[in-house]
């Protein structure tokens, strides 16, 4: 009796992706989609990925990036490629596999952040990628078909025409940033994506070191030696508590001012409650700027309400 053949992966594996240092995020965002489109195939579950068939060759992909990549957008690309497979899938005719790409952009992203020190973790999370000149993308446009791995049609990879469009939705933001725009929940509940929003919260990570006009935005680790204290107005567990003191005060000065309104004379309540809008309003523009994008500040419903909430307060106070 003859015994049964081993299962073995098939000969002609897919070459992974060439990735140069000085490739934009649009190049990087195409080598990566032609690689991911062809390794995944079939509807998988995140879990899936680490014990089915795609996770040998996800695996290559992680050695690769591990040991030969130092491109500082890597993870930006990966999480961006997985907003533009999460779009494929609300229009697909195959349901469920451009989701497990995104999936497989995520799981890809997470493995290659494990190998990272701290120090390692937080540039390549944290960095912002910054806009890129007219130069940069006429150049890009020319190079087209990316790694030249694979033939380009519609049902492949993010095209040269439409990259140039589809990466300004990500210039000025951070590799953490795009997670929380592209949805990326699974990569945002891994450990050391938890470490480092944690680090933030706490004020542990840090990007400003001083409140000067000459500040660079960095990350960095928090150094209680060099950093300006009034740094820590930005950490983001402070600013909650003064956020909090904020508004209630603004809710005191607006009962005072409805129990004790005048239509002869304005009031220094109502005085001090138009102030207390402006320094609102203020606050949120600076936020706003922070943000780098519209598409991260509006990330969750209430930032709507941030906006037009001062309005109406304004109107009930005059009428």
């Amino acid at each position: 009796m003859s015994r049964p053949s081993t299962p073995r992966w098939p000969v002609e594996e897919l070459e992974v992706p060439k990735i140069q240092d000085n490739d934009d995020l649009g190049e990087l965002v195409r080598k990566l989609s032609f690689y991911i489109v062809q390794a995944i195939t079939l509807p998988h579950s995140f879990e899936e990925l680490r014990t089915a068939a795609p996770a040998h060759v996800l695996s290559r992909l992680v050695l690769y990036l591990t040991e030969s990549c130092h491109h500082r957008a890597i993870v930006h690309a990966l999480l961006a490629l997985k907003a533009h497979f999460a779009a494929l899938e609300e229009t697909s005719d195959e349901p469920g596999i451009n989701e497990a790409r995104g999936y497989a952009c995520e799981y890809v992203a997470w493995q290659f952040l494990t190998s990272l020190t701290e120090r390692d973790t937080i540039d390549f999370l944290l960095h912002e990628i910054q806009s890129s000149t007219g130069n940069d993308r006429e150049s890009d446009t020319e190079r087209g078909e990316g790694n030249g791995t694979a033939p380009v049609n519609e049902r492949t990879a993010l095209l040269a025409a439409q990259s140039e469009e589809f990466i300004t939705q990500f210039e000025n933001l951070s590799a953490l940033e795009i997670a929380a725009v592209s949805n990326s929940k699974k990569f945002l509940k891994q450990r050391p994506v938890q470490k480092i929003i944690n680090g933030l919260w706490r004020g542990d990570i840090v990007f400003w070191d001083s409140l000067g006009v000459n500040s660079i935005k960095e990350p960095k680790l928090y150094s209680p030696r060099k950093a300006d204290p009034f740094c820590r107005l930005r950490v983001p567990r402070y600013l909650k508590i003064f956020e909090t003191l904020y508004f209630a005060v603004f809710l005191g000065l607006y009962y005072v001012v409805l129990t004790h309104r005048s239509f002869h004379h304005v009031t220094s309540a109502e005085v001090l409650l138009y102030i207390w809008i402006v320094g609102f309003a203020y606050d949120e523009f600076g936020e706003f700027n922070d943000a780098g994008q519209l598409s991260f500040y509006a990330s969750d419903f209430w930032w709507t309400w941030d906006i037009v909430g001062g309005n109406p307060s304004l109107s009930y106070v005059y009428n």
